[in-house]
């Protein structure tokens, strides 16, 4: 539940800054809201991958990567405009990626390179996160 009011409240802003905020100021509200989603992400992982009993955590992290696949769908279609295109593809390639991942738990049932595909998200949303950071630093 914390996690939907939290993505509601980050679209809103991000809706808001599109329609109030000049370009520049635009692209750092749109940069700092992926980054939050991005970051999110890695730590929900993370936590399934330390926290959560072997038997308990194939769901769990399915959980995680298929919410967070559609967030940042939904958040990418509220970016246009506000964030270059390359980086929007690079959000939208993610998050193509996480429910690809979550398709081949269902259909191949392997644990194994579940856990391998998820752990290499996370990573690619943290170099993510990075980039966005470097080429758009908050004030």
């Amino acid at each position: 539940m914390y996690q939907e009011h939290m993505f509601e409240h980050l679209r809103r802003v991000v809706r808001a800054a599109h329609e109030q905020r000049t370009p520049e100021e635009q692209k750092m509200i749109a940069a700092a809201a992926v980054r939050q989603m991005l970051d999110r992400f890695c730590s929900d992982w993370h936590a399934i991958m330390t926290g959560i009993e072997r038997e308990e955590w194939l769901a769990s992290a399915d959980t995680v990567i298929d919410r967070h696949s559609h967030q940042m769908t939904d958040l990418s279609n509220d970016l246009f405009g506000m964030l270059e295109d390359d980086l929007i593809g690079d959000i939208r390639a993610l998050s193509a990626e996480m429910i690809k991942t979550a398709n081949i738990l269902h259909m191949l049932g392997s644990p194994e390179e579940f856990r391998v595909r998820g752990a290499e998200l996370a990573r690619r949303a943290k170099a993510l996160s990075m980039k966005l950071e470097a080429e758009l630093p908050l004030p």
